[in-house]
């Protein structure tokens, strides 16, 4: 019984035991998946913000105006009509799709205008998306100036790669994030190319090596009408390079008219990785028959269009030109049309002329522009005409172009909106002129060839032809006299958004194309700068959100270059450089009490005694001097405190001011009392420096100005590069062991890394001999700096004799001081330390009494005793002392100085009681201007 009660528990208990087991497997099994669940979900998480980070770093490649504008601009280029340009599309589409190592990688397509080479490279696009091969679309127009834009081109194509192939977006995305410079339209295009388009592709082929490299197509229309000549020729340049028989799978197809300076890019080199075709040689007279035909048709289909011997003539006319058909179909079809269609293409046939020639491709064109022009204009006034011309060439003239309703205001012309809006109406077949229900769609050309027509003397009659400089003339002087009654602050004149922006941001550009001395523009020009300026920066600085600085000083540049050569120069130079003194202010603003000028008017550090230092100062000089590019560009002289290293610091700046020198660009005087000892505050201080001392080369540095804020660590770097230096200049560091130890390795990292890139640069710092400091410097190139200490060769204790000796001297000249025994004595309690025969002298200098006494308390002093008197009886009484205790306390406490009559505030006193004791320790304290009611900062001596 009993042994069966045994085994029964045993078996119970290892039921139970068992239970137990499969509840923990359970738990445990429950517990790894909630916590892999957890992790998952972490992951998911974390990989949702490392996607999001990316994006929007990558979202940074892209101008918002300027992707709006070519969303505009690209819904207005049409694509091929159906059954046209065939042979042409084939060709490229064939081209594109072969991988073939000696097949050309660039197709350049090179046409006259209105050949319809934006429509072809449109349609190549929309068959490429199809494909699944298209990776980038840019498409230049001289019509805005966002698109005419050299910067924005590699920026753009990079953004599209990282969206055709997601595994190019951590790449690029960390192209970003460790230099964000190379979206500053400062940038060379040869940097962004390579750090956004080569770098970056390269990177990717060796990830997916085993495997061939999805084909990836690259659409680049109207080159010509980029902004920048040189810029294109860099294009052509970077992209046969990176091409050159490397990257088999990038296609790009090129499209411009064959400018001789882009055909120069092409054949500069011994590289022929391109294929030329010129769209004239493909252009079948078929597709424009058939274009027109089935244009026609559509509208007027009860006409037999192919049977009539006009159309035929037409087509004739149209010869090679697409855009003479399509600017003959809207004339036709025109909005405006009371006849019937028949009677129109009549009219538009009644100047027939012969056939176009080479030496003369746009004849034709030029004569249907000719006769839209004239059955437009029904008057042979001459106010009249001229402004119908002053209306057309606005139009073309126009840096952006605007609404009917801002045109009207531009304009200032006595017409209202509906009134132009029909009379522009009649030339509906040559601008796009919006319907009255889109009152904020600009008008615009329909094509640039109508721009070349209206300027160019051997193509348009004298009636019609535009003065460009005159047009540039009258845009100018409207937009200074818009500023100068529509800014905020001068507003006499209620000016709609839009055409106050247009006018802040555009007057510039087109005081630069106007005549010389023009009486008008000098007026208006002169009353801008002297009443509108900081009303027109303000303004300006609301209006943008990039290129702020860079816009301002541009436009500034330019007027006091036209101002130049108008003979005006005096009416505005010397204010436009005071501006920039105010922006570079605002821009850069310096840490108060640290920067050369506000501590050497203070006095808070005075330089070297006359005569001592000698031999350290001779060699800082020379290192200073030497213009050998081998030369260490740090000098860090290292000494314990109160030897007089900030002495030197101020000897040096002051030497390197001097005009015969005038290499000193700027310092740091760190104070720990001070409360701007941050790193921000540094970089600050050293750019502003360098800014305002390169004040005449403002508008090099301006984009450095505008994109400082994306990375200010970067600033001076980037201000030394633009600078281009070829003369060694001076740059001082003061006491840096007074910052915090993270501020000051961060500083030397700086420092280091600008000297390893500017071999003209000197650097002289000076600090204690710091452990964090001295590790610093460790961690950086041994060869970028040379550390010194105050040479122990130099005889430091006869400088200080010399200096109390010629100091006691000015109080008692009479005196050998030299053979007296309390001289001899306190030279040996000064030592080495400079700042202990400062303080001494300022406490004899300072007190009342005669100097042997004098002399006598401060060797009581120093040797730890109370003088027998003691003109500040205060000290004596116990309440006094702990006063005094309180105040030097406050005083060393401060994160930053205050004038005397805030330290009355705060501490709560009688003004009169602590100036008097203020003025009993001034041989530890500084107080400037004691006696003065506007008393400036003190702080400590030591």
């Amino acid at each position: 019984m009993l042994s069966d009660f045994s085994r029964g528990i045993d078996n119970a208990i290892k039921k139970f035991q068992l239970v137990l087991d499969i509840e923990n497997a359970i738990a445990v099994d429950m517990q790894g998946k909630i916590l892999n669940a957890v992790k998952s979900q972490l992951d998911s998480i974390e990989r949702k913000v490392d996607s999001q980070t990316m994006d929007t770093l990558l979202e940074k490649l892209i101008r918002e105006d300027a992707r709006a504008a070519a969303a505009d601009y690209q819904r207005k280029v049409e694509f091929c009509h159906d059954k046209t340009c065939e042979t042409m599309l084939s060709k490229i589409k064939r081209w594109a799709n072969n991988v073939e190592p000696n097949e050309g990688q660039i197709f350049w397509l090179s046409g006259l205008a209105g050949t319809g080479k934006s429509t072809i490279a449109k349609t190549i696009a929309r068959w490429a998306d199809g494909e699944g091969i298209l990776a980038s679309t840019y498409f230049f127009s001289r019509d805005d100036a966002k698109l005419s834009e050299p910067s924005l081109l590699i920026p753009k194509i990079a953004f599209d790669v990282t969206e055709f192939d997601p595994s190019a977006k951590e790449i690029i995305a960390e192209v970003l994030k460790k230099d964000k410079r190379v979206l500053y339209t400062s940038e060379t295009i040869e940097k962004q190319f390579q750090s956004l388009i080569a770098q970056p592709l390269a990177e990717l082929s060796p990830r997916t090596a085993a495997s061939p490299r999805k084909l990836m197509l690259l659409v680049v229309d109207s080159l010509d009408e980029c902004s920048d000549r040189s810029a294109v020729k860099e294009i052509v340049h970077h992209l046969l390079d990176f091409l050159d028989g490397s990257n088999p799978h990038i296609r790009v197809l090129l499209t411009s008219r064959p400018e001789p300076y882009i055909r120069d890019a092409f054949n500069d080199g011994v590289k022929q990785g391109f294929i030329n075709h010129n769209v004239e040689d493909f252009t079948d007279p078929r597709d424009i028959e058939n274009y027109l035909h089935d244009e026609l048709s559509k509208t007027y289909s009860q006409v037999e269009w192919r049977e009539r011997e006009d159309f035929k003539s037409l087509v004739e006319y149209s010869g090679k030109l697409f855009i003479y058909a399509s600017t003959a179909l809207r004339y036709i079809r025109g909005a405006q049309s009371t006849g019937d269609p028949l009677k129109r293409l009549e009219r538009l046939l009644g100047r027939r002329t012969g056939a176009s020639t080479n030496k003369a491709p746009y004849e034709k064109l030029d004569r249907l522009y000719l006769g839209i022009l004239e059955q437009a204009t029904d008057t042979n006034d001459s106010d009249e005409m001229l402004r119908f011309c002053r209306i057309l060439g606005t139009i073309m003239q126009l840096n952006d172009p605007l609404p009917v309703s801002a045109l009207v205001e531009l304009l200032q012309i006595d017409e209202s909106i509906t009134n132009l809006r029909i009379q522009l109406g009649s030339l509906s077949s040559v601008i796009v002129v919006p319907p009255p229900d889109q009152p904020d769609t600009p008008i615009r050309f329909f094509h640039p060839s109508f721009s070349d027509f209206l300027k160019d003397r051997q193509r348009c009659t004298d009636r019609f032809l535009i003065d460009v400089s005159g047009t540039e003339t009258f845009l100018s002087l409207r937009c200074l006299e818009v500023m100068v009654v529509g800014l905020p602050g001068n507003s006499t004149v209620r000016r709609s958004r839009l055409i106050l922006q247009y006018a802040c941001t555009n007057w510039a550009g087109h005081l630069a194309k106007s005549y010389p001395g023009d009486s008008q523009i000098r007026g208006n020009l002169k009353k801008f700068v002297q009443c509108c300026i900081h009303d027109w920066t303000r303004t300006v600085k609301t209006l943008l959100k990039e290129r702020i600085i860079y816009t301002i000083v541009t436009s500034l540049e330019t007027a006091r270059d036209w101002a130049t050569q108008s003979e005006c120069i005096k009416d505005v130079s010397g204010i436009i450089l005071n501006h920039y003194r105010r922006l570079i202010d605002e821009e850069l603003p310096r840490a108060a009490g640290a920067f050369y000028e506000s501590v050497q008017s203070t006095g808070r550090i005075e330089p070297c005694y006359l005569g001592t230092r000698f031999a350290i100062l001779k060699e800082v000089k020379e290192w200073a001097s030497n213009k050998d590019s081998e030369t260490p560009s740090i000098f860090w002289l290292c000494e314990s405190g109160g030897i007089g290293k900030s002495a030197i610091a101020m000897s040096i700046a002051q030497w390197g001011a001097e005009k015969e020198i005038n290499n000193f660009r700027g310092g740091f005087f760190f104070d720990r009392q001070a409360s701007q000892c941050d790193l921000r505050s540094f970089i600050l201080t050293i750019a502003h420096d360098l800014a305002l001392f390169y004040l005449p080369r403002m508008k090099l540095i301006a984009d450095v100005l505008d994109s400082h804020k994306l990375d200010p660590e970067a600033l001076i770097e980037k201000l030394l590069t633009k600078l281009e230096l070829q003369e060694p200049i001076l740059l001082l560091v003061d006491a840096l062991d007074e910052c915090d130890e993270e501020i000051a390795e961060k500083i030397i990292a700086l420092l280091s890394m600008l000297a390893e890139s500017t071999p003209h640069l000197r650097i002289f710092l000076t600090s204690r001999p710091e452990i964090h400091i001295q590790d610093a410097f460790k961690r950086e190139d041994q060869r970028t700096f040379v550390l010194r200490s105050v040479d122990t060769d130099d005889p430091r204790s006869g400088e200080i004799e010399a200096y109390l000796c010629a100091e006691l001297s000015r109080i008692d000249g009479d005196v050998d001081w030299q053979k007296r025994k309390d001289f001899k004595t306190l030279l040996e309690y000064c030592g080495d330390l400079f700042i202990h025969a400062t303080t001494a002298f300022r406490y004899i200098s300072n007190r009342n009494g005669d100097l042997e006494t004098r002399i006598a308390d401060v060797l009581k002093l120093n040797a730890g005793t109370t003088p027998d008197e003691n003109p500040d009886k205060s000290i004596v009484n116990s309440e006094e002392e702990m006063q005094t205790r309180k105040i030097l306390s406050m005083i060393s406490g401060l994160r930053d100085t205050l004038p005397v009559r805030g330290l009355v505030e705060l501490l709560g006193v009688d003004e009169t009681s602590l100036r008097n004791r203020l003025k009993g320790l001034s041989c530890v304290i500084s107080i400037p201007g004691l006696n003065t009611p506007n008393t400036p900062h003190i702080w400590p001596r030591i």
